[in-house]
This record gives C-alpha cells, sequence and structure tokens, in this order.
C-alpha cells in the first residue's frame, strides 16, 4: 500500500479517534433509549479500546501530489484488554 505523509495520517488518525469516541458514546447510551418498557437506571459505562493498523492507503483521483477528491483509507483491528473485540475503518476525503 502506499505511504501516507504524517499530516494526513494525524488527520486521518485523529478524525478515526473522534469516530471511535463517537460509536462508543452511541453504544453506550443505546440501552438507555427504549421505547416500551420502563425506564434504565443503568449508569453508562466507559471503556478503552486500541486500534491497531492493519492497512493504509491512499486513492488518488487527481492532481499529482494532494488534491481535492483524493482519499487515505486505513482499517484498524480494535482490542479491548488484549482481546480483538472488532474492527473499523475510516475513508478521509481530501476537500
Amino acid at each position: 500500500m502506499a505511504n501516507i505523509s504524517k499530516p494526513d495520517r494525524a488527520r486521518c488518525l485523529s478524525a478515526t479517534a473522534a469516530m471511535a469516541v463517537a460509536l462508543s458514546a452511541g453504544a453506550a447510551f443505546a440501552p438507555l433509549a427504549t421505547a416500551d418498557g420502563p425506564a434504565v437506571t443503568e449508569r453508562a459505562r466507559t471503556f478503552e479500546l486500541v486500534g491497531k493498523q492493519t492497512s493504509a492507503g491512499v486513492v488518488k483521483v487527481g492532481k499529482s501530489g494532494t488534491s481535492v477528491g483524493d482519499q487515505n483509507v486505513v482499517h484498524e483491528d480494535l482490542y479491548r484488554d488484549g482481546k480483538r473485540v472488532g474492527d473499523h475503518s475510516a475513508v478521509c476525503t481530501v476537500t
């Protein structure tokens, strides 16, 4: 796979981390949003996931160098307490 420059990698990984936090928050609060039962009194739980990048690449669609429409693609396996619990991918598009 092609290398991703450090600034592009940092932007992409920041977006990936933000997405993981948002997904985790959604998963934590989903049980609180029941429509057909009594209110759930369980508190939200915080947990930590560690992402280990398994692949990354660049999709070039325009001029040489970084240009509008280019995409950085990252895939990671997700671990909790050393055990693989899932995976996720992110695509960052240059605008």
